[in-house]
Parts: structure tokens; sequence; C-alpha cells
């Protein structure tokens, strides 16, 4: 895990080239073939794309959707999304919790499937 600016490309550019060059002990400016980054969200899916650019083989995820990491979906510059639903993580379980700590009621089925999707 590296610490990048999202606002600034030239940078995150050096700062993920400088890790990689000290992890690989080569000059860092090969395709980057076998080489895999999870993207933590939103405001890095462009300066990942800009280093997908420099480096064709480096293969990307990315926590979170939008309207640009569909289109680079749809021409394979990201491999796969993961959609982690905030409705179904986040405030689904705190409205179930509420209902049970004032009327004692629960759902009949105790599975709600609120797991992250995975988008490819």
């Amino acid at each position: 895990s590296i610490g990048v600016p999202a606002d600034n490309e030239e940078r995150y550019k050096k700062i993920v080239e400088s890790h990689l060059k000290d992890k690989m002990g080569d000059d860092g400016n090969g395709d980057w073939e076998g080489i895999g980054i999870l993207l933590p969200g939103q405001p890095q899916i462009a300066p990942g794309l800009m280093l997908k650019d420099y480096h064709p083989g480096v293969m990307l995820g990315v926590f979170d959707t939008n309207e640009q990491l569909f289109n680079a979906l749809d021409v394979g510059k990201i491999m796969f999304a993961i959609d982690q639903g905030p409705y179904l993580q986040g405030y689904l379980p705190v409205s179930l919790l509420t209902l049970y700590a004032y009327t004692k009621q629960q759902l009949a089925n105790h599975l709600v499937e609120s797991g992250p999707a995975f988008i490819t």
C-alpha cells in the first residue's frame, strides 16, 4: 500500500514507478506485465488509467463505480470493479438494528446478501 495524490497525475506516476522500481529491482519503465494495482476508489481511476497508458501490461482493479469506470471496463483498461453497495452495506444494517431495538422484530429470513458485487 502506498499513498499517492489523486489530483496530480505526474506526481502519482512518479511515486508508483519509484515504488515499483524499488520492489522490482529494475528501472520501473517496462510494460509491467503481471503487475496488478487495486485502486481504492473513484478519485484514483483517472491517474490509474494514465499509468496504464504508460505501462500497458499492468492490471487494474478498483473499488466503487462511476461512468469513467464503466467506459474503461468496456475497452478493457480495467479488469474489474468492486461495487460496495453503500445502501446494502451501510444503511440497511442500521435500519434493521433499529427495527429490532424498538420492536424486537426481525426479518423472517436472516440472510441478507449485502456483500460487495464484482463487475467485470
